[in-house]
């Protein structure tokens, strides 16, 4: 018996170091997300002044 509660505990334990280690990967990968998001929307913006910039030398 008190090897089975020795095992269970060991199980626990390795299963709360995947779920940290998961978690920490997790928050890392969001925060590169976001990063490419920002950069994306910031590409975007100067995308549209330039097809602005572009209409309006057009319409010379």
């Amino acid at each position: 018996m008190k090897e089975l509660l020795a095992l269970l505990k060991e199980v626990n334990r390795i299963l709360r170091e995947e779920r940290d280690s998961t978690v920490r990967a997790t928050k890392q990968m969001v925060g590169k997300l976001e990063g490419v998001s920002f950069r994306c929307d910031a590409n975007r913006r100067r995308l549209d002044m330039l097809r602005d910039r572009l209409h309006s030398l057009g319409n010379r």
